[in-house]
């Protein structure tokens, strides 16, 4: 179960980021197979999800770094299937289980433009 079941969410947090700097690397580390689609993937992550990781990490007491990180974990998984398996992936690959902090997973993104209306 990783060091979740120690509500230590903030830690899987930044596991997250580390196994995002890993992924990059990994994408990047050859230019004759340079992997654009991954590396945009990835740092479209932490497009908007940096903020919110250095906000929980600055909290002043673990209490609330690791209320902060379970809502901003919670609040990254929410903008897609696609986002929310990556970070169940990744944060297994690291040692911890998120899955158990986040809400179930949702059928269909809720977030998309009607183009129509």
């Amino acid at each position: 179960m990783g060091m979740i079941g120690n509500a230590v969410a903030a830690s899987a947090f930044s596991a997250l980021l580390d196994r995002s700097l890993v992924q990059m690397a990994e994408a990047s580390a050859d230019a004759r197979t340079y992997d654009r689609q991954t590396i945009h993937m990835v740092s479209d992550v932490w497009d908007n999800n940096t903020f919110p990781l250095f906000r929980a990490l600055a909290a002043r007491t673990s209490w609330g770094r690791d209320r902060r990180a379970r809502a901003a974990l919670k609040w990254m998984a929410a903008l897609g299937v696609e986002r929310r398996t990556w970070m169940v992936e990744q944060s297994a690959i690291a040692g911890y289980d998120v899955e158990s902090l986040l809400h179930a997973p949702v059928e269909s993104d809720r977030h998309h433009r009607d183009y129509r209306a």
